[in-house]
């Protein structure tokens, strides 16, 4: 049995790194950190943080082989922040199950973000695929920047799809659609962009700062479409409103900075 389970941040919020901007008189909203554990062999999987302490999301019966080897020894192939944060790779790490960390606070705007299994998609299916036949599959980062290239032309092309729009906002009133579907595919444009010059670069505290004012103009954007107090129900906060500012991913005291680049 695989279990998704969610740790509160929200502790974090008094001792935020100097170099994280959080704006004049905002109230800081840290989404949840996930990670999954295996309540048969005792093995868990911290996602890029802890793996203890938090309280069940979701369980399923899975493969604790197939969910070792999807993660490997690369967090489940995830570029944290680039590609991904942890509810990605908790999701890709529970995939025998066909459950996901839906329900974990901050949940919407990552998956506008990144989708429930993270960017470079090509590298996801054949991870998936090797690790469900043989158990054993070995990462190669060299195609990324190539994937975030193709993304970003295909999203000019075309916005997102109505599948994409319902596991973001699902059950959203139809009135909503065409403006949210804007509003998402202007924002991941808008994050692709950051994602590459981040690839190319490499200054994580700049892109973590871009990326963050970014999603916070999408979510106020997109409140202005659905609501505040819907909004604050679908990332799972008690409250949203024009002071709010999400943080995804607060940088925990043991994560390495260069590692995470």
């Amino acid at each position: 049995m695989l279990k998704g389970k969610a740790l509160s941040l929200e502790y974090l919020g008094n001792r935020l790194p100097a170099w994280v901007k959080i704006g004049v008189n905002k109230v800081i909203k840290i989404g949840d950190h996930t990670y999954v554990e295996c309540s048969n062999s005792g093995k868990a999987w911290g996602c890029h943080g802890r793996n203890s302490g938090g309280r069940e999301l979701v369980s399923g019966n899975g493969s604790h082989v197939e969910a070792d080897c999807v993660y490997g020894n690369d967090k489940a192939g995830i570029r944290y922040l680039m590609t991904g944060v942890c509810h990605q790779t908790a999701n890709r790490t529970l995939s025998s199950t066909d459950k996901t960390v839906f329900g974990a606070r901050g949940y919407l705007a990552t998956v506008a973000t990144y989708g429930e299994y993270g960017l470079y998609q090509a590298e996801w299916l054949a991870r998936q695929k090797l690790c469900a036949v043989s158990g054993a599959y070995t990462m190669e980062h060299r195609y990324m920047y190539r994937a975030l290239i193709a993304k970003r032309i295909a999203l000019k092309k075309s916005q997102i799809s109505d599948s994409e729009l319902n596991t973001i906002f699902p059950n959203v009133d139809q009135g909503f659609r065409s403006k949210l579907k804007k509003l998402t595919t202007d924002w991941k444009l808008k994050f692709l962009e950051h994602a590459i010059s981040q690839y190319k670069y490499q200054n994580y505290h700049q892109f973590y700062n871009h990326v963050h004012i970014g999603l916070n103009k999408y979510l106020q954007d997109c409140a202005g479409v659905i609501g505040y107090d819907d909004m604050a129900e679908r990332l799972g906060f008690e409250g949203f409103d024009e002071n709010t500012m999400v943080l995804m991913a607060a940088p925990e005291p043991q994560v390495d900075i260069e590692e995470q680049s």
